[in-house]
């Protein structure tokens, strides 16, 4: 996907059309769905494959069912999650096997 710089720009507009957005020291900020088939579901984010050995990569939000949850490491990842992310362009490709960014 395109990077966008955000100034004057709506950030939601951008999260919402999946366009992640560079913040510093080479993180970028996205937001991606948990893929059916990811290995990460019915896991804590604690023991989740998102987050374990990963400093590079932070949970934000979830978004389930219309509702926001802040995360903590006892939540429990669902089929179809929306993951709000900090992380940066090398380790967003490797989420690639657990989410879609499209």
């Amino acid at each position: 996907p395109t990077q966008a710089k955000v100034g004057h720009l709506d950030l939601v507009a951008l999260l919402e059309q999946r366009i992640p957005v560079d913040l510093t020291g080479g993180k970028i900020l996205m937001i991606g769905s948990l893929l059916k088939n990811s290995s990460c579901i019915g896991k804590t984010i604690q023991s989740s494959c998102l987050t374990k050995g990963e400093k590079e990569t932070e949970i934000v939000a979830i978004l389930r069912n219309g509702e926001l949850i802040l995360p903590n490491k006892d939540i429990v990842l669902e089929e179809e999650d929306q993951l709000l992310l900090i992380t940066s362009s090398e380790i967003s490709e490797q989420l690639k096997k657990h989410i879609s960014f499209k």
